[in-house]
């Protein structure tokens, strides 16, 4: 309702008690009041707490009239420390904040007259420079009665289907206006019933006319409510006619997400991935945008607009492939919504078992939709440069799961299904195709095209993930400077007729744009120096909060582009495995080392030199100090139980340096573990080491098949530790 009190302790009023607790501490609280009637009063009761103390009363819009306001003393809350000791002072302010003259009282009693509609304001003060509590009350002199506003509701535009009806109105009101903007609510004539009903959903300033409107006469409303809080509200007049129905037929169908594809030179640190669900299992599929990027491009804007959702591998063949991408399972051909894209069987690409290649027509540039995977080495699907007419059929992926899926479907018997051969008997349903990992692209100059627009159309794009749109220019789109995450850029288009596109295009790789370096490198464990795979790295640079997370791969190996001229905090994470959790990894052994560390002693029962990176396995309660505490914690881990401590991976940059050369030993102790785990990291190669924590000794050994730093490169820790000026002993290396 209208009237507002804000008081920084407490308010409440003589009709409706409300409280809110007690408060000596300054602090605003705000309520609003009940539009008061004549004779109806408010009761506010606060505390000044100091000679500087003051309590603002905002009373909201008053017309002109008079009124009083009286403050006493009232120790009105028994818990405060402050008593009802003086009467405050009282002043009105208007809206600005200024004093208003002969509007001021010190004995408690004020009445002052309105003479010009507007806010106001009442502030209480110590008067004797001492804290009180007090009640302050105020009533009208006058009732304040409704001033009708005036308002002025009239319909603009065609009375034919498919044209746009505006509502154009204005309004003024003595009382002021609570609102910026009135509600609006459209109204359609039924005759049947001879009533006058409102329109669900339409509620804005404009309407468009549809099929359903047609022989209706419309109208609407234009409402707000006042600042004393009375309901005004306008009918516009009926529309003059009845709606017509158009000459021609209304278009009333959307368009297709528009495509988007990389027209610069895009560089791919990191490959997309795609997922098909299947009925039979799950593909997931590595695309090579760096090889194909015309056709990834396409795919993947078939994939994320859902086209190939509910479709089936409509053609298959045991020791050659299997196709799909164009049939539902009624064998009704889909219409493809993308134009067809230029053949790159060029790219070095060869059709191997287990790629992902585009099926075609006998046209080489006919690609669209349909792709199929091998299941054998097909070298004469290749490109051969010897044969003129061999023009090849362009991979541009590979299975990375699920292989044993594809061998399965191509098993399936097959006959001749409406006019088609090799068709299963038992149909496999993709159930979906989804992009499970973004790609990560980077660019000196980020310029995409946008095609499959409509022509007399446009479209828009946003680089907020929808938030906010921007008019698009041509068909271009060109990115600044910087970073744009996965699922940021977002691209839609109108037709002629203004119908939005059923789905909005979605760049679901992440890019950077402008002169860029990579950040590279490996992740290791420190004693056996098995390089990781599935550690997630988070980068965050200072204009773009956590923009970008890549994985390491099967080699422990991962890229990431970042700006010239910037860093980057990284970030690294690896999710338990059994393995690592396993009998043979942190047992009582590494209790009894920790505890080892506590005390001042080696625990290496070869009597090698203590590893910094034992140290940080042994604080597993993250306090910098390895204590008995440390030690019990381990103990527990390795009973299990609620009460135990859960290990976690820690990474640590290679290149820190732990030796402290002036001593002739590692700086971290049992009494000082300074270590930075979130890494700065600029262009260039930045190794992390990672330590498992509550395994002191070291006992964590990698799964079969796990590759090693040491055999990639046997000179690799030598030459580190030269580099570094450190002994081998920091990556658990010692003579015997």
């Amino acid at each position: 309702m209208p009237y507002t009190a804000t008081i920084d302790e407490y308010q409440g009023d003589a009709f409706n008690y409300r409280g809110a607790g007690y408060r000596d501490a300054p602090g605003v609280l705000g309520y609003t009041m009940f539009h008061l009637a004549q004779g109806s009063a408010l009761a506010a009761y606060g505390a000044l707490t100091s000679a500087n103390d003051l309590d603002v009363y905002r009373l909201g819009w008053l017309l002109p009239g008079v009124y009083t306001f009286q403050v006493k003393p009232l120790a009105w809350h028994s818990a405060s420390s402050i008593a009802a000791s003086a009467t405050p002072s009282m002043q009105i302010l208007d809206a600005q904040g200024l004093a208003m003259a002969q509007a001021s009282s010190s004995n408690g009693t004020l009445a002052f007259t309105v003479s010009q509609a507007g806010d106001y304001q009442v502030q209480l003060g110590s008067a004797s420079g001492v804290a009180t509590q007090y009640q302050l009350s105020y009533s009208f002199a006058a009732a304040t009665p409704n001033v009708a506003a005036n308002v002025v509701a009239q319909i603009g535009g065609t009375l034919t289907e498919g044209q746009t009806l505006t509502a154009i109105y204005s309004f003024t009101d003595a009382n002021g206006s609570a609102q910026v903007s009135p509600d609006i609510q459209w109204y359609a004539y039924n005759a049947s019933t001879q009533r006058w009903q409102p329109m669900a959903g339409a509620n804005q300033t404009s309407y468009l006319l549809t099929a359903q409107d047609v022989g209706k006469r419309l109208a609407y409303t234009v409402s707000f409510v006042d600042n004393l809080g009375y309901l005004e509200s306008k009918a516009s007049s009926a529309t003059s006619a009845a709606i017509a129905a158009a000459s021609v037929p209304v278009d009333t169908t959307p368009p297709l997400a528009p495509r988007w594809s990389s027209q610069s030179a895009w560089h791919y640190t990191v490959n997309p991935h795609v997922t098909l669900t299947t009925s039979l299992g799950v593909i997931e599929l590595e695309l090579f945008p760096n090889a194909a990027p015309a056709t990834v491009d396409n795919w993947l804007a078939y994939v994320n607009s859902g086209f190939l959702d509910g479709l089936i591998f409509h053609r298959v063949i045991q020791q050659f492939m299997i196709q799909g991408g164009g049939f539902d399972p009624n064998w009704v051909q889909q219409t493809d919504t993308y134009a067809p894209v230029v053949l790159e069987s060029r790219n070095g690409l060869s059709n191997l078992r287990g790629t992902l290649a585009m099926a075609r027509t006998s046209d080489p540039n006919s690609a669209t939709s349909q792709f199929f995977i091998n299941q054998v080495d097909n070298l004469f699907l290749n490109f051969d440069p010897s044969v003129p007419t061999s023009q090849g059929y362009a991979v541009f992926g590979q299975v990375i799961k699920g292989m044993e899926v594809v061998d399965q479907i191509a098993a399936e018997t097959t006959a001749t299904i409406a006019g088609m051969s090799n068709v299963p008997t038992i149909e496999t349903l993709i159930h979906t195709a989804v992009q499970s990992q973004a790609g990560v692209a980077y660019s000196a100059t980020g310029s995409i095209a946008i095609d499959a627009l409509e022509t007399t159309g446009s479209w828009a794009y946003s680089l907020d993930a929808g938030q906010t749109w921007r008019p698009g220019v041509e068909h271009v789109l060109t990115l600044s400077s910087g970073y744009y995450k996965a699922d940021s850029i977002r691209i839609r288009q109108w037709d002629a007729a203004g119908n939005q596109s059923v789905s909005d295009a979605h760049v679901d790789n992440a890019l950077v744009v402008g002169a860029t370096g990579l950040i590279s490198g490996h992740v290791y464990e420190w004693k056996t120096h098995a390089l990781l795979s599935d550690v997630q790295l988070n980068f965050s640079a200072a204009d773009a909060p956590a923009w970008l997370t890549v994985s390491t791969d099967h080699d422990g190996r991962f890229t990431a582009p970042l700006l010239e001229g910037t860093s980057a905090t990284l970030q690294a994470h690896k999710a338990l495995t059994s393995g690592d959790m396993g009998a043979a990894v942190i047992t009582m052994a590494d209790a009894l080392a920790a505890l080892k560390l506590a005390a001042g002693r080696n625990p290496n029962a070869d009597g090698a030199p203590v590893s910094p990176y034992q140290f940080m396995a042994a604080d597993v309660n993250g306090d910098g100090r390895v204590t008995s505490a440390d030690a019990l914690a381990i103990f527990k881990m390795v009973q299990g139980g609620s009460v135990s401590t859960a290990s976690q991976w820690l990474f640590v940059d290679e290149a820190q340096d732990f030796w402290n050369e002036a001593f002739h030993s590692f700086s971290l102790s049992r009494n000082a573990l300074d270590w930075q785990p979130n890494l700065l990291a600029n262009i260039g190669t930045h190794n992390l080491v990672a330590v498992l924590q509550g395994d002191v000794d070291g006992s964590w050994s990698a799964s079969a098949g796990t590759r090693n730093l040491d055999v990639i490169d046997p000179g690799y820790f030598s030459d580190l530790a030269a580099k570094l000026g450190v002994p081998l002993a920091q990556w658990g290396i010692w003579a015997a």
